[in-house]
Parts: C-alpha cells; sequence; structure tokens
C-alpha cells in the first residue's frame, strides 16, 4: 500500500475527521488488521469479527505503531473517552468496505499484472504452482495463505507494492454473485478457471449453479485460460463468451492433458505415487519434465500456471525447465514420515466429491493398500447425504487395510460402505476424537501408509501431531 491522506479520503467518500488530534503524516505504507503487528507509523483498519471488534483494541494498535485509524463512526462515538491517544481518523460506516475501497485504490496505483484464478478445487495449488515457475523471472506476489475472500482479497492487493510486476489473487465463493465482487475489486488482466465440481452446493445450490458463478469470473481478463478437458468449462465458455473466441483484443490460452491442440498440451506418463512425468508442448515447444509431486491430476494446474507464465513475459524453455521445481503444497499432496517410519499421505486442506475422487484414485499408486482417515466434505448442504453415501461407496471400492470416518454425515458414509463392502474394518465418529486417533495411531506399523482428506474444517492435522 502506498496511499496519501487525500487518496485515502478520495477512497473513503469523506472528508478527514479529527477526533482527538492529528499527527503530521501524509503517505501510509503500512497497514494492518491486527492490533498485535508492529507498524512503523502504519494505518490500522478496524473490523468487526463474529467473535471480536477490533475497535476493543485500538490503544494496542497504537502502541504497536499504528498511527492512523479506519473505524466506524458509531461505534467510535461510543468508545473514544476510552482511547487514551492521539492520532488520525477516518470515520466510515463499514469499515469492511473500506478495506476494500482503499485496496482498489491502491492497486490501481501500480503497473502491475494481475492474474486471478478460481475453481472449486485446485486454486491455490494453481497458483503456488505460477509461483514456482515464475520464481527468479518475473518479480512477483502471491498470498502465502488462502485469501481469496471479501476481506482476503483485499490484503492481497493491499500487500502489492511498485516491485511487484504480477499478482497472483485467488477468487473464491460459497455464496451467488461473489466472484463477480471480488472480481470487480480485482479488475484483473488474466483469469483462469481450474475446474468445476461440487464445492459449496450448501450456499449456492447445484453444480449449474456452481458452473454459473465460476465462470463469471471470464467476464474479466484480456487473458482468458480455458480447461479445454472440463466439459462443462469448455461448452459453457463456448455457449456464453462465443463473441471472445474471435475478439483480437481478448486472447485465448487453451490447456489440456489429453488434447494436441490445445496451445498447452501435458500428456501425462510414468505415473508413480510420488510423482509423474509430463511430455507435451508449450505453444509448439515440446519438452518432458518430472513433476516431483503426488497426483496427475495436477497436471492440469500447472499448464495452467505455465499459461501464466507465458502471458507474463516467460519462454517456453525457461517454463520446461522451471516446472521440475515444483513442490507440494501444506496439506494438498503432501508425502510426510513420521518419527517411527510410517508414510503419510496428507491431502486435507480442502475436500469435494471430485478431489475425493482424485485422491483415491491417487492411493492406488501405492506399494500396499493404506489405512484411510477420511472426513466430512463440508458446505454440501442438503447434498451431504448423497454425496457421503456415495463416498462411503468409493472408499469401499478402493484396496484399503482399515477405514476411519470422521464427521456429521457418518451413517450417509456408512451405508454406502455397506452395499459394498463389510464393516469390519471401518470405524467411524461424529467429531475427531483424539482417543479414537491414539487408537487408530496404535495400529500403524513401519513401512505402512496412511492416507488422510477431508474439508479443512474437520483439522485432520491434529491426526499427524503424535506421529511427525
Amino acid at each position: 500500500m502506498n496511499l496519501t491522506t487525500s487518496e485515502i479520503k478520495t477512497a473513503l467518500g469523506l472528508t478527514l475527521r479529527d477526533s482527538l488530534g492529528s499527527i503530521d503524516k501524509d503517505l501510509w505504507s503500512m497497514w494492518s488488521t491486527d492490533s498485535r503487528q508492529k507498524t512503523q507509523s502504519g494505518l490500522f483498519i478496524a473490523i468487526q469479527g463474529d467473535n471480536f471488534d477490533a475497535h476493543d483494541f485500538l490503544n494496542q494498535a497504537y502502541e504497536n505503531g499504528a498511527r492512523g485509524f479506519i473505524v466506524d463512526e458509531k461505534i467510535y462515538n461510543s468508545k473514544k473517552n476510552s482511547y487514551n491517544f492521539k492520532s488520525t481518523f477516518f470515520l466510515v460506516t463499514d469499515t469492511i468496505a473500506a478495506l476494500q475501497k482503499i485496496s482498489v485504490a491502491s492497486a490501481k496505483k501500480l503497473n502491475c499484472l494481475k492474474v486471478a484464478i478460481t475453481g472449486t478445487s485446485g486454486k491455490t495449488s494453481a497458483k503456488y504452482f505460477c509461483h514456482q515457475i515464475l520464481d527468479g523471472f518475473v518479480p512477483h506476489y502471491f498470498s502465502p495463505k488462502s485469501f481469496n475472500n471479501h476481506i482476503g482479497v483485499p490484503f492481497t492487493l493491499l500487500d502489492l507494492n511498485s516491485d511487484h510486476k504480477l499478482a497472483l489473487i485467488e477468487i473464491g465463493m460459497n455464496h451467488p454473485g461473489e466472484i463477480e465482487k471480488l472480481s470487480n475489486l480485482v479488475e484483473p488482466d488474466v483469469v483462469a478457471v481450474t475446474m468445476v465440481g461440487r464445492g459449496h452446493l450448501e450456499g449456492v445450490g447445484t453444480i449449474e449453479d456452481v458452473l454459473i458463478e465460476k465462470m463469471s469470473l471470464y467476464k474479466k481478463g484480456r487473458t482468458h485460460i480455458i480447461n479445454i478437458d472440463d466439459p462443462r468449462i469448455f461448452t459453457d465458455y463456448k455457449k456464453q463468451y462465443a463473441k471472445n473466441l474471435k475478439d483480437p483484443n481478448i486472447k485465448i490460452i487453451k490447456v489440456s492433458a489429453n488434447d494436441k491442440s490445445a496451445d498447452i498440451f501435458f500428456n501425462v506418463i510414468n505415473v508413480q505415487f510420488n510423482d509423474f512425468e509430463i511430455e507435451g508442448y508449450i505453444f509448439g515447444q515440446s519438452g518432458k519434465a518430472k513433476i516431483n509431486i503426488a497426483g496427475e491430476h495436477h497436471a492440469l494446474n500447472i499448464a495452467i500456471a505455465s499459461a501464466v507464465a507465458i502471458t507474463a513475459g516467460m519462454s517456453a524453455d525457461q517454463i520446461w525447465k522451471q516446472l521440475t521445481k515444483i513442490s507440494p503444497v501444506w496439506g494438498r499432496s503432501e508425502i510426510l514420515k513420521s518419527k517411527n517410519d510410517v508414510s503419510i499421505y496428507f491431502d486435507a486442506y480442502n475436500a469435494n466429491p471430485e478431489s475425493m475422487q482424485a485422491f483415491l484414485s491417487q492411493t492406488t499408486h501405492l506399494s500396499e493398500a493404506p489405512y484411510f482417515v477420511i472426513g466430512e466434505m463440508l458446505e454440501m448442504g442438503e447434498h451431504a447425504e448423497a454425496v457421503h453415501f456415495e463416498l462411503g461407496q468409493l472408499v469401499a471400492k478402493t484396496p484399503h487395510k482399515k477405514v476411519w470416518f470422521i464427521g456429521p454425515s457418518s451413517a450417509a458414509f456408512l451405508k454406502g460402505y455397506k452395499t459394498l463392502k463389510n464393516t469390519e474394518n471401518l470405524t467411524i465418529s461424529n467429531t475427531y476424537e483424539e482417543t479414537l486417533a491414539l487408537k487408530y495411531q496404535s495400529m500403524l506399523q513401519p513401512s505402512d501408509w496412511v492416507a488422510l482428506k477431508a474439508s479443512r474444517g474437520i483439522g485432520l492435522e491434529k491426526f499427524l501431531k503424535n506421529l511427525v
């Protein structure tokens, strides 16, 4: 962030309101929403959460260096006698809206190529793969966390500075219209949808509704990266955005693991559990690379990342060389070792029916059947029973030694599992239980595999704490 007081006032549509005196400062280059964070004469945005109100911690923020404050006017007026410092206050009616407005104003001052990535699965992995390919070639910024909502996206925009030539921005959603609102904040130059699947059905409805939401990202950008292997994406793009295919001002980059006519074609070969190889073309430049990550489904995310790199000015030859440097992201296709040599496949950052299917397929490449710890696929709404019944059947079909399922849909999972397999090796619980975890872990022997997959809210990393 690099905004003057005048620019902040203009972005917020107000005049400066000075409550307890002002300081002689006109340029704000540091910002925070955490009162514990050290900032040097920074700007603090007071956000209200479900369980906290940052307006209660303005004194602490001041002690840690904040010298400007964006606050809710009504809350400020009710609490101003408790603030024991003099500073510059910007009084607004909605601090989250103010956060968004100043993030947009800050980003507009920069000459930075903005890349927006969405998708039911793979958007965070694609973002990290972009970073790994661009590293050392294009100065860029990417959020280290999944900052992909109405608060996280502004955080990413505010972290940009004049050294960044490219910004990698995740865009997520859990209710209708969210992607379009977030993309209006970002105003991306390059857009990509990784895949469309049954995610966030609770807030959206059906997979057709998910498709509408994800595809709305293509309303933005002058470069559209399209996964032509996803029939929903490619069919809908040709239907909704047919004019773009003939528009010389819009660059279309098609990526595929199956269709050689794509601009970037990565054929997957020599699949092992720990890695796989790709061979194919990047805009006509043939090549081959070993990808040191579990999960051949990542080939398309890597192709999307390669398309971003092309847009950023890297050559195909440079990209082919960088592909060998790709490595897993925390909680996504990680391979770990326990203290007693148990091997762990940890893919428990997120889960939906399609990513679960890819996870189970990947475990078939193991040298022996694993122990499964499978958790709830959250935000399925009225579809929860059906998709967990389906999951129970998929797990029953997949070679394994034992299964522990955790989550409120355990009855549906059990019902599906029982249609194909007896339950002598199945444990179910509605919540994570430490005693069950310890009992399950006591069965594991050196050379065994344990494979973990669930939505982030289940917190399967708790299972790891006694192992690694």
